[in-house]
């Protein structure tokens, strides 16, 4: 390989990583580290966000006492058109449609009394979600990775360690930080002039509420070496004790992987491409279940999902009842649907 070759090669791990740490980060750094032209860094950049190989920094909300999101994992008669009934109570900022056992999943800032909708059939779990954990991913090839979490699964005795669920204070998301995160939510990088201008802010006050911002969310990126198209992914609910384990050795997967805690449950999206050796990835799981690392598992496929942006002028959700130490949604007691145990 000549050296230009490596060098383009080695350019999305380096802004994968540029951006992990600063999702603003100067192309002229990134260019730098890449022992690249400014130019040439440029253009690597946009053509590794066209290829969807990696997306622009987004951010998502810290948990806290202040402000919540919950999550709803469902099974229903007709996903489509309950994804209009979530359209039309305007709940929901996030929903996906899945096939498996529970084939809608979706998020909110209050909860939802999913019982009325038409069509539903279970409720297979709902809760306050821990905060997302994004582990950064590894350069290494799948071979690899699956033996290095056989080697993790077959070593030394694993501790039980679960999420954390014991929320902090908090601080109060004021109107104007509330609309400015959702216009940074799924783009860290915007043009930040335009903003100004919508805000009529005066520049250093802007500067000032972004930083406000980065201490309330944490910063993602996702980051698929191989193009976004090239993976398949699966959503994955565990019922186990062992889920810093878990997210730990799915952490060794060559691409990015998400986790957060749904109760007493992992939620775990992970991703393995077309062609792999998905037998030695079930073959894994298989063993966790063996070695009692897990007490079941279920999984479902996304095929579709959608966000959706609140309109400006929105009202900050009102600051919840008190919280439950395993994320159950207090607020209508406990949950009418039963967590389900799925074995394979």
């Amino acid at each position: 390989m000549s050296t230009f070759a490596k060098k383009m090669k080695d350019l999305p791990y380096v802004f994968y990583d540029e951006m992990r740490k600063n999702g603003r980060a100067y192309i002229t750094r990134m260019a730098k580290r890449g022992n690249v032209t400014r130019n040439s860094a440029t253009k690597q950049l946009l053509k590794c966000f066209e290829q969807r190989i990696l997306f622009p920094p987004q951010l998502r909300m810290r948990m806290t006492k202040r402000l919540i999101e919950y999550v709803y994992l469902l099974k229903v008669k007709d996903p489509i058109a309950f994804s209009s009934f979530l359209v039309s109570q305007g709940k929901a900022f996030y929903y996906c449609l899945l096939g498996g056992l529970f084939n809608v999943l979706f998020m909110s800032y209050e909860p939802v009394n999913v019982e009325k909708a038409e069509g539903f059939e279970q409720l297979i779990l709902d809760g306050i979600r821990s905060n997302l954990i994004v582990p950064p991913v590894p350069r290494q090839d799948y071979t690899t990775a699956f033996k290095k979490i056989i080697e993790k699964s077959k070593g030394n005795p694993i501790e039980q360690s679960l999420i954390d669920m014991n929320l902090p204070e908090g601080t109060e998301w004021t109107q104007e930080l509330w609309e400015l995160y959702h216009y940074l939510k799924y783009d860290v990088r915007v043009k930040f002039p335009s903003l100004i201008e919508r805000f009529h802010f005066k520049t250093s006050t802007f500067y000032n509420r972004y930083r406000q911002i980065l201490t309330l969310s944490d910063i993602h990126v996702p980051f698929y070496p191989l193009g976004e198209s090239m993976y398949s992914s699966f959503y994955f609910l565990f019922k186990t004790e062992y889920q810093h384990f878990i997210m730990n050795c799915f952490a060794e997967l060559p691409v990015t992987s998400m986790h957060f805690r749904l109760r007493n449950s992992l939620i775990s999206y992970v991703r393995i491409p077309y062609g792999s050796d998905g037998t030695t990835f079930f073959k894994i799981l298989s063993l966790w279940q063996h070695k009692g690392m897990i007490d079941s598992y279920e999984l479902s496929i996304p095929y579709y999902s959608d966000a959706f942006v609140p309109q400006p002028g929105s009202p900050c959700p009102a600051p919840p009842p008190p919280i439950s130490p395993n994320g159950t949604i207090s607020e209508r007691g406990e949950s009418s649907g039963k967590m389900l145990i799925f074995s394979i």
